[in-house]
């Protein structure tokens, strides 16, 4: 079962994983805005929603999907805690 911790190292390990700057797991901070601090793109963006579905059994539901969930650490972690039901 997810919990918050957990949630936080999986997301760092993908954003690590499917970024294509070299960052380490330390820049990594809520306000860590995902395509100007770590370059991601729109395919990077892509390749990172499937790892997350895959890690966490979740789907992304793309209606709803902005750029506003994918802005920074913070946004993303709330999606799949909130996803998850774990407040």
């Amino acid at each position: 079962m997810a919990n918050k911790t957990n949630i936080d190292i999986e997301l760092r390990k993908l954003i690590l994983k499917n970024s294509r700057l070299k960052i380490s797991e330390s820049n990594i901070v809520d306000k860590s805005d995902l395509i100007n601090d770590f370059g991601y793109d729109s395919v990077s963006l892509i390749e990172l929603i499937v790892n997350i579905e895959k890690a966490f059994g979740i789907e992304f539901n793309y209606d709803m999907l902005s750029v506003d969930i994918l802005a920074n650490f913070k946004s993303l972690r709330d999606y799949v805690k909130t996803a998850l039901k774990i407040l």
